[in-house]
């Protein structure tokens, strides 16, 4: 068992004063990370060596996500993590803040604890360099009941967000909220502007139904040439079928 992550990471960068977030750098100097984390069951004589993240500071949270490949811990201990740490653990995989609203849980690391760093001074995590000068990676998973792909940032194309956005949006309603764009596999499992599925019906009687299980996944990705000579980047699609 094993947990994989594609994401846009922080860095690297020659420049100290150079930004390194994604959102912060320019399209073609971003680059795509792919991290794993592969659960080994410790054996019972390292017990105490067994994954807990109960008090990660900030350097313990970079360490894991950004350098570590392996969780000693079985899968049933990992479905066992209390809420607040897992909100922890999501936050940190996606470098955003989350809010589990009907238990009033919310991510407690800090900024710098987030995503995906790739230090030139830590050469153990150049193993999640996946590729350089990608200037967009977007997920999404066919939803036959809606007929579309979810989530879309505005499916109708109207350029207004605040009237169908799948994301939560900030307080105007003029654009994503950068702190907590929400999660939503399966939509609505921990915050998105329509309402949930229902979890009763997540099985296979319903698989083409849930968004991110059933029939297709649709990858898009905008990448650069390293000298920027490519205008605006080129876009690729790919679409994978999952219930043939």
């Amino acid at each position: 068992m094993a947990r994989i992550c594609y994401t846009l990471a922080r860095g690297p960068t020659t420049d100290l004063a150079e930004p390194n977030w994604p959102h912060a750098q320019a399209p073609h100097k971003r680059i795509l990370a792919r991290t794993q984390h592969i659960l080994i069951p410790p054996a019972l004589a390292d017990a105490d060596e067994q994954l807990d993240t109960s008090d990660f500071d900030t350097d313990d949270w970079l360490a894991w996500n950004s350098r570590q490949q392996v969780d000693k811990i079985s899968l049933e201990a990992w479905k066992r993590i209390p809420l607040a740490q897992k909100v922890n653990i999501l936050s940190v995989i996606g470098d955003i803040d989350i809010r589990v609203g009907g238990v009033n849980v919310s991510s407690t690391t800090e900024k710098d604890a987030r995503g995906v760093l790739i230090d030139r001074s830590e050469p153990d995590s150049f193993h999640a360099l996946f590729c350089q000068g990608v200037g967009q990676f977007m997920v999404q998973g066919w939803n036959d009941d809606e007929g579309r792909w979810i989530p879309e940032v505005d499916p109708n194309g109207n350029g207004v967000l605040r009237d169908d956005s799948d994301f939560i949006l900030t307080k105007d309603g003029s654009e994503i909220d950068p702190n907590c764009p929400a999660l939503w596999y399966p939509r609505g499992g921990l915050s998105l502007t329509k309402p949930s599925f229902p979890m009763s019906q997540i099985d296979g009687e319903h698989f083409n139904e849930v968004p991110g299980l059933g029939r297709a996944l649709k990858f898009t990705f905008t990448l650069y040439d390293s000298r920027n000579l490519i205008t605006n980047g080129r876009t690729f699609t790919h679409i994978v079928y999952l219930d043939n």
